[in-house]
């Protein structure tokens, strides 16, 4: 199964922003949060060199990335939790 990836650091505040807002999301397996530091993160980096984080991204099953949406990922977890 694919899985949805926060990328960005652990001191940005937008990044911890959404890590607030996808806490349950995180804690059940569906979101994890990658740092641009790791070796993922670097990797992640070379592949789209994004300009700005956070960022969402799916890890596909056969491999790969592709980028996602995180507004629209937050507001569909607020709307799951009845806070939108």
């Amino acid at each position: 199964m694919a899985k949805k990836i926060i990328w960005g650091e652990e001191t940005c505040p937008g990044c911890k922003l959404a890590k607030n807002y996808l806490a349950d999301e995180i804690r059940s397996g569906e979101f994890e949060f990658i740092s641009v530091d790791s070796d993922e993160g670097q990797k992640i980096d070379e592949m789209f060199d994004f300009k700005e984080i956070p960022q969402c991204l799916v890890r596909k099953d056969g491999g790969g990335y592709e980028k996602c949406d995180l507004e629209h990922e937050i507001e569909e977890s607020l709307k799951r939790k009845g806070r939108k």
